[in-house]
């Protein structure tokens, strides 16, 4: 995450206000206000999949518990005791009451510390700058996994399948539960690593406005379509129509650096001037977020070459003239 600073963290005047047991008031006072890894979508850092509460958002229910986190889509809440030197946790999941229980909130651990250090993990994972389920990357893993460093092995959420954490390599975190394995970096040197041991390139998804997806295979053939869901449209190009590598190449030289500045600045510009892409590999997805091509006129050219090499129908020259790419 790189070196902490003191307005990463929750100030003292706002915390003083409340009552907060004694790690969930260390990782507010540490990390409150941390930014996040990749600038697209986070507040903070602490909020990619589920998210802690804001201090003044922390509520408290009427037997006196703390609501402290949610679930992105409002699903769940996690709540604990307002003080205490590591109290329980508890959830209001449905999938964790028994059948016909009553009770709306279930122990899911009885220890406040051990579940913000497997929340802290699971985000900081998620919300890294790179991460990866690529099957060449998690094969080089498992051949060197006695020299990972665990982290945690028993953790405490809200699922039964908590992943067990390594570090691997000094700067990579590793999550595995099962056969399942994601690693995550930040640092540019780590991330190289990775990026330079995945599964090759098979594919490429471009999509521009208002609606159109050009999606290129590793043989040079390409499919053009609409996203119209009343009539799409669609029209494909026999392979080496158009120079896979070459294209990996320049997109990967335009990637956007997902700062938080570079993301305001390239939103501000027009929807026509926006590429967002996708490259699928052989072994899995990598950088599961989305990227974003700032050499827009690069594909626009591209799908111009497209267009023109395509064998067009009624119904896709219709959405042609009804919505143009980069109108």
């Amino acid at each position: 995450m790189g070196p902490p600073r003191p307005e990463y963290g929750e100030p003292e005047e706002s915390l003083s206000r409340r009552r907060l047991p004694q790690p969930l008031r260390r990782l507010y006072a540490f990390a409150g206000r941390w930014p996040p890894q990749n600038g697209l979508y986070d507040d903070d850092s602490f909020g990619v999949e589920d998210y802690l509460r804001k201090v003044p958002s922390i509520e408290t229910t009427a037997d006196g518990k703390i609501v402290f986190l949610a679930e992105n889509q409002g699903v769940w809440r996690c709540a604990t005791q307002p003080e205490g030197n590591d109290p329980p946790v508890w959830c209001d999941a449905e999938h964790l009451r028994s059948e016909n229980e009553e009770q709306q909130w279930v122990l899911v651990s009885d220890s406040l510390a051990r579940f913000l250090v497997t929340y802290c993990l699971k985000e900081l994972g998620l919300g890294a700058r790179f991460r990866s389920t690529d099957k060449a990357l998690i094969d080089l893993f498992q051949a060197d996994e006695e020299n990972a460093i665990p982290i945690l092995t028993t953790g405490a959420y809200v699922t039964d399948d908590v992943p067990r954490y390594y570090l691997y390599k000094n700067r990579t975190l590793v999550a595995k539960a099962g056969n399942w394995v994601m690693l995550s970096a930040n640092h540019r040197d780590a991330i190289a690593y990775l990026e330079g041991n995945q599964s090759p390139i098979v594919a490429a998804q471009l999509y521009v406005p208002p609606g159109w997806r050009l999606e290129i295979r590793q043989d040079g053939s390409a499919e053009l379509r609409s996203w119209s869901v009343t009539s799409p449209a669609v029209v494909r190009l026999p392979r080496g129509t158009l120079d896979f590598v070459a294209l990996i190449s320049r997109l990967q030289a335009s990637c956007l650096d997902l700062n938080r500045k570079a993301v305001e600045t390239y939103f501000t510009r027009p929807d026509r001037e926006r590429v967002q892409f996708h490259l699928e590999r052989a072994g899995g997805p990598s950088f599961t977020r989305p990227r974003f091509s700032t050499d827009w006129k690069f594909v626009q050219r591209l799908f111009e070459q497209a267009l023109a090499a395509a064998v067009k129908d009624e119904a896709f020259e219709r959405q042609l003239a009804e919505k143009p790419p980069f109108e």
